[in-house]
C-alpha cells in the first residue's frame, strides 16, 4: 500500500498508511577493527511531505578464521544468519507493533492512525536470500518466488508459487530442531524440498508480508547500486576493448 484513506465513518479515527523502503548498502565500514554493513531506510514524512533517506541500523561482517575447513565455514554461516535475523527483529519490533495497531499522528486535518507497510527492500541476490531465510549455495530451489527445480530453471513455463506461510512454517519447525540439535535428518529434508534454512525471517513480523496479501517474497527489488558498478565495469572494458581495437587496426600489416 502506498497511499492513505480515510474512512467515511465519523465516529473512527482516519486511517492511513504509510509505506517504508529500506535498502541494504552494498559497501561495508570499517570501525574499531570491526567491518558493519549499514541499513538504510526512506521514510516519507506525513507532516512536510519530503522522504527522506536515515541510516537506521547496522549489522556486523563475521568472517571464518583462517585456513578454516567445512565445519568452521558452516559455523560462521550459521552465526551469520542468527545474527542477521537478530538484528532485523531488533529493527522492525516497534514497526511490527504498528504495522498492526497503528500508531496515532496529528495533522493540520485532525487525529489520523498511520499503519506502517514496508513495500520495498532493495537487495541484490545473495541478501535477499539471507534475510528470506533461505539457502543460497547448494540449494534445489533458486528462486525466491516460486518452486521451480534447477534443473529446469530459465527454462520452465509453469511453477508453483511459493507459499509464504508454509514456508515459515517449516523455518519455524527447522529453527526449533537447530536450538535443540536434534532432528537432523528433518532437517536436510527441509533444506531439500524447500531450500529453507532454520533461520525464520524476522521481517514476517510485519503485517501484510506473511499476512493479508502475504507480500514477503514480493517486496524486494534489485539494488540499484550493484547495477551502477557493473554498468561502470562494463563501459570501462568496452572503451578497453575500443582501444585496443583501434590500436590493433592502425598497426602496419606485414606480410609473410
Amino acid at each position: 500500500m502506498t497511499g492513505g484513506c480515510a474512512c467515511t465513518n465519523p465516529m473512527i479515527a482516519p486511517h492511513l498508511a504509510v509505506p517504508a523502503h529500506l535498502f541494504w548498502c552494498g559497501w561495508y565500514f570499517f570501525a574499531s577493527a570491526h567491518y558493519i554493513y549499514p541499513i538504510r531506510a526512506r521514510f516519507p514524512n506525513v507532516k512536510t511531505g519530503t522522504t527522506e533517506w536515515q541510516t537506521i541500523a547496522y549489522v556486523p561482517f563475521v568472517r571464518a578464521r583462517h585456513g578454516a575447513g567445512w565445519r568452521e565455514k558452516e559455523r560462521a554461516r550459521n552465526v551469520r544468519g542468527q545474527l542477521l535475523q537478530r538484528c532485523i527483529a531488533l529493527l522492525v519490533d516497534r514497526f511490527a507493533l504498528a504495522s498492526r495497531k497503528g500508531e496515532k499522528v496529528t495533522l493540520e486535518d485532525g487525529v489520523w492512525t498511520a499503519f506502517p507497510r514496508i513495500t520495498l527492500y532493495a537487495a541484490d541476490m545473495p541478501e535477499q536470500r539471507n534475510l528470506l531465510g533461505l539457502r543460497l549455495g547448494r540449494s534445489f530451489k533458486p528462486c525466491s518466488r516460486c518452486m521451480v527445480h534447477k534443473d529446469v530453471c530459465g527454462t520452465c513455463t509453469v511453477s508453483t508459487a511459493r507459499n509464504v506461510r508454509e514456508t515459515v512454517a517449516i523455518q519455524l519447525e527447522a529453527a526449533a530442531l537447530f536450538d535443540s540439535n536434534s532432528g537432523v535428518a528433518r532437517r536436510e529434508q527441509i533444506s531439500m524440498d524447500h531450500s529453507a534454512s532454520p533461520f525464520v525471517p524476522a521481517l514476517g513480523a510485519v503485517e501484510g508480508l506473511c499476512t493479508g496479501s502475504a507480500a514477503l517474497y514480493r517486496i524486494f527489488g534489485f539494488d540499484l547500486l550493484h547495477v551502477r558498478w557493473v554498468s561502470v565495469s562494463f563501459c570501462a572494458l568496452s572503451v578497453v576493448h575500443c582501444l585496443l581495437y583501434i590500436a590493433c587496426c592502425t598497426l602496419p600489416v606485414v606480410q609473410l
